[in-house]
């Protein structure tokens, strides 16, 4: 018969240190971190968590619904910054229109991309769609038509756009 190993006794906590493992652990620490900060084990930190009836989710949602605000703010200025950016290049293609006598029409496609670009960016974040499946529709034979006929309903849309006419 194989004597049985006696096993140091475990170190007894007090109410206070348990309570500091549980606050560590609550406050977004892992249970192997707490352990090894308090000398105890992973399964009694979780086991003083339940009988303090407390949420070690608790601490996870409040970090969460932070970075999920912090994220919601961030998107809100990435959309006023492309929405100035927006303003700028509808200004500069307005100035770029009203000066131009023999505009060359590589100016008014890069003009015009620039500001269809951004539209669909600012589209895309505010979860709408963007207008390439509109254009298709629009212009079913665009890739039938000769460069002039491109060149001239470039000019018409750009003219269509600054008048503030809707597609």
């Amino acid at each position: 018969m194989t004597k049985r190993k006696e096993h140091p006794q475990t170190p007894k906590f007090t109410p206070e240190q348990r309570t500091a493992a549980v606050d560590y652990y609550c406050d977004g620490h892992s249970a192997a971190e707490t352990a090894r900060k308090f000398g105890c084990g992973k399964g009694t930190v979780s086991t003083w968590t339940k009988k303090a009836g407390r949420d070690k989710g608790a601490g996870v949602r409040e970090q969460t619904e932070a970075a999920t605000r912090a994220h919601v703010d961030l998107t809100k200025e990435k959309r006023a910054e492309a929405r100035l950016d927006l303003a700028i290049a509808c200004a500069n293609f307005a100035r770029l229109l009203a000066e131009a006598k023999d505009l060359p029409m590589k100016e008014v496609w890069q003009a015009t991309t620039a500001v269809k670009v951004l539209t669909e960016v600012i589209r895309l974040e505010e979860g709408q769609t963007t207008s390439s499946e509109e254009v298709s529709h629009r212009y079913p034979d665009i890739a039938a038509m000769s460069d002039d006929e491109l060149d001239a309903e470039i000019v018409r849309e750009a003219e269509r756009i600054t008048r503030g006419e809707a597609g």
